[in-house]
């Protein structure tokens, strides 16, 4: 043993013959391992790229979180382990082991730690949201000088901890290497950064971004070794194992970050499909501007959104889940007061956790199939469906970070249809761009409920911190429309919608008060409900125009109601001829055609183009009701030209102006309003109906509830009034035998198809079935004389207001008055106006008459 301890001391003696310390030892690169080293690099680089283009923005802890791990990635794999892999490849001393560089762990660690706060640093600087040229581009600059200062830096501080060589650098060297990764670092971080403001989102684009910056830590580092000279400092033996050792971990951080790459990767594309498949689902989605008509968008490009259902479980082939559709009005109730369900919420989620509805169904699953309630008890199929709304609700909430659920803003009051173009195929034009030819509509397509904003700066900057982004619809059109599957006509046309929706529920407006003429198109469509003609920018407004500021008096009621009955052309025909002979006229009269003319002018103007304005109905008779936005009864009077239309009629000349929405929508927008007392009934009836369902515990709880139908609970009654009854039988002493005349006229509520029992079994209130809707008020007969009282028992029953009933609206009276009138009713006879020549009858009138400033 020792012989060979001997031999081998002196083969190094030997080896080590020709160097000394002092000495300059020669050196040559190893090909392959430069190979490696730079596809070592490229491993942490596009890693680094990926998350950059994925992380989140603004000041949250999570992104502040993320960017540290872009800087790790970068520094760390990147650059760190490039470089031990890349000295791997120096061979000093034709590959004497004892000659090969040592390291010191201190500077090694320094090394890896320096990289990752310049990096830092320059990702920090890269994302300030700065949108002017001149700084934006500045930035781009020192970000890149930071970038580039990192490599160098982690490159000379790690050679620094070589403890045998002292490392000659000549200074021609080092300028050219700082060039390199500086000049490298800000073309590649400013082309990264450039893409990802211009939303282009192209995976070979990214690649060339991470390549480029490779090539500069590479570049820096082989351009400073080339002019490397290494002076022996110290002799000490270095085996393999040690020499490997950094080359082993850089290796292993190259490997994590190929596999995270490709994690990162197949994360993306299973989120795309995720978003894919949700143009097929029903979701919340929120569309907020800011100040400069910027769409509010998530860090992939997309509204913000979050899933409500599977799909709308429709009971016929004949429904459809729109604006007409019962459930879409409740929803519009609570989307406008969100104190009725928001205490209701954690339990509906609970309960929807136990009880998922959409397991194990098709598209066309009846009521018996998908619902989970009695339909006979409940005789509502959508409970989940709402319930999933609201907790969908809070989710979006949630994400927002918003505090409570106002954050969301305005429900836009259509449900819009996603679905309507295949699967993108990205073959031909720009990648992600959907296909120009459509796909036919099935009953699978999904729906999208909107909820608008428009936000003041104070709110940008919320969800700016929150990570969302703000960019032209121009540059995001093409992932959102790839995401809803719809076209980029259809979705400009759908986002110009939207933010006219979001102008105009942020206008104030003022009360209508006085007296209008309001024209009222009703058209009934097939296998649905009716629909009114509206203003098309504001849907909840029909057409009109103000005849007097102040409400009319007594006088002008009288004087207009002789024109009851009338149409339009009619009236037209004879407001324009006395206005034409006003000499005839009284002063009193002459104020009242003057603002008849001006009025019926106005309604001329806006729609008297029509086919179908002429035929429109008078009616006299004013309307008493909240108009507009005032919330004040009496002080507005409106008069309606009412006409049910033909189904084939429609707006052909002013499409752009006038729209057909749902009757019982616009009735139901203008009874909430902000302060009603509907949003009490509101809160009253969802407690109502929710209450009994998610206090339940338990599935066997859950199964009596559908097992209690309403005769279970009729059964319960009438148990109860027996009971009574009996009860008051047996203990009120002063009840006596029924002898009047009326007695067997009365039919028992138990069995309404014969005669009652006879008295004496039979208790005080003949049988009457008390409901919550009725008081009953009892008289005692034995009190005072019995002469000149009616001897049978009496009972007086009071109804009491149901408050499950809505209040009546201006357009529910229209409704009635439409209903009432022909659609075409026979010229009236008409009073002959003194006017000594006969009117014109063939031709139309119209209203190009001159006011009159008297």
């Amino acid at each position: 043993m020792a012989a060979s301890l001997t031999f081998v001391e002196t083969m190094e003696q030997i080896d080590h013959a020709d160097y000394h310390v002092g000495s300059i030892v020669p050196w040559h690169f190893t090909p392959g391992i430069i190979v490696a080293s730079f596809f070592a690099s490229l491993t942490g680089t596009l890693l680094t790229v990926e998350l950059l283009h994925r992380k989140r923005l603004g000041k949250s802890l999570m992104s502040r979180f993320q960017l540290f791990c872009c800087a790790v990635s970068m520094g760390l794999i990147g650059i760190w382990a490039m470089h031990f892999i890349g000295n791997r490849s120096i061979v000093l001393a034709d590959g004497q082991d004892s000659l090969q560089m040592a390291y010191s762990p201190g500077y090694t660690t320094l090394s890896c730690i320096l990289p990752i706060m310049g990096l830092t640093c320059a990702f920090y600087l890269a994302e300030l949201p700065l949108k002017w040229g001149t700084a934006r581009r500045t930035i781009d600059i020192l970000s890149g000088v930071f970038a580039g200062l990192s490599i160098v830096g982690m490159h000379y501080v790690g050679n620094l901890g070589a403890t045998n060589y002292k490392l000659i650098y000549p200074p021609r060297f080092i300028i050219a290497a700082c060039i390199i990764a500086v000049g490298d670092c800000i073309i590649a971080l400013a082309l990264f950064f450039y893409f990802k403001e211009k939303w282009i989102s192209v995976f070979w684009k990214r690649l060339g971004c991470a390549v480029l910056l490779a090539v500069a830590v590479c570049g820096m580092h082989y351009t400073a070794s080339v002019g490397c000279t290494y002076q022996l400092k110290l002799i000490h033996p270095v085996t393999t194992a040690q020499r490997n050792t950094s080359v082993i971990v850089a290796g292993t951080l190259c490997c994590v970050a190929a596999v995270l790459t490709l994690g990162v990767l197949f994360w993306a594309n299973r989120r795309d499909k995720v978003l894919l498949n949700r143009a097929q689902q029903v979701v919340i989605a929120c569309a907020f501007f800011d100040q400069n008509d910027q769409v509010m968008v998530t860090n992939e490009g997309n509204f913000p959104s979050t899933k409500i259902a599977q799909r709308f479980n429709i009971q016929s082939f004949n429904e459809e889940f729109n604006a007409s559709h019962p459930t879409f009005h409740w929803i519009w109730k609570v989307a406008h007061n969100w104190p009725s369900v928001s205490d209701l919420i954690g339990k509906m989620r609970n309960h929807i956790r136990r009880h998922n509805p959409y397991q194990h169904e098709s598209a066309f699953s009846t009521s018996n199939q998908s619902s989970l309630y009695d339909e006979e008890a409940y005789n509502d199929s959508t409970m989940l469906f709402r319930e999933s709304f609201c907790v969908a609700a809070q989710d979006m909430t949630d994400r927002l970070q918003g505090k409570d659920l106002s954050i969301l803003g305005h429900l836009y009051e259509q449900v819009v249809g996603t679905g309507t173009l295949p699967t993108p195929v990205r073959k031909g034009g720009k990648s992600g761009e959907p296909s120009s030819e459509k796909a036919p509509y099935t009953f699978e397509k999904g729906q999208v409920l909107y909820f608008v904003r428009r936000l003041l700066p104070t709110e940008e900057e919320h969800f700016l911190a929150s990570g969302y982004r703000f960019a032209p619809l121009a540059r995001v059109e093409t992932y959102i429309s790839r995401t809803l599957q719809v076209s980029i006509g259809s979705l400009e046309t759908q986002v110009q919608a939207l933010k006219n929706f979001a102008d105009l529920v942020n206008q104030p407006v003022e009360p209508k008060i006085g007296a209008w003429f309001v024209c009222f198109a009703m058209i009934a469509k097939v296998q649905r409900n009716f629909e009114v003609l509206v203003r098309k920018d504001e849907q909840h407004e029909i057409p009109d125009a103000m005849l007097n500021d102040i409400p009319l008096n007594n006088w002008q009621l009288n004087y207009i109601s002789t024109f009851d009955g009338w149409t339009m052309f009619d009236f037209i025909r004879v407001v324009k001829h006395k206005d034409l002979h006003s000499s005839d006229l009284s002063q009193e009269e002459l104020d009242m055609i003057h603002l008849l003319r001006d009025c019926l002018s106005v309604l001329h103007d806006q729609i008297g183009n029509e086919d179908w304005f002429n035929e429109l109905i008078f009616n006299c008779r004013p309307i008493n009701a909240r108009y507009g936005p005032t919330s004040v009864y009496g002080n507005t009077q409106v008069f309606g030209f009412t006409r049910l239309l033909d189904i084939h009629c429609g707006v052909s000349k002013n499409s752009d102006q006038f729209a057909f929405t749902d009757l019982k929508f616009l009735s139901l927008r203008q009874q909430y309003y902000p302060g009603c007392s509907d949003q009490g009934r509101l809160r009253r009836a969802i407690h109502a109906e929710f209450g009994p369902i998610l206090t339940k515990k338990n599935d066997s709880e859950f199964d009596d509830v559908r097992r209690g139908s309403v005769a279970h609970f009729a059964n319960k009654q009438r148990s109860f009034l027996r009971r009574k009854r009996s009860s008051l039988s047996q203990n009120d002493s002063l009840v006596k035998p029924d002898s009047s005349s009326e007695r067997g006229l009365v039919y028992d509520n138990e069995n309404p198809f014969e005669p009652s029992m006879p008295p004496s079994t039979k208790g005080l209130w003949g049988g009457i079935l008390a409901t919550t809707d009725t008081v009953i008020v009892e008289h005692d007969q034995s009190a005072g004389s019995v002469e000149m009282k009616s001897m049978g028992p009496r009972v007086t029953a009071t109804a009491i207001r149901d408050e499950s009933k809505e209040e009546s609206t201006y357009v529910d009276v229209l409704y009635q008055m439409a209903k009432s009138r022909p659609s075409l009713l026979p010229k009236p006879v008409m009073p002959r106006p003194n006017i000594g020549e006969k009117l014109a009858s063939t031709s139309r009138p119209t209203l190009g008459l001159q006011t009159n400033s008297g």
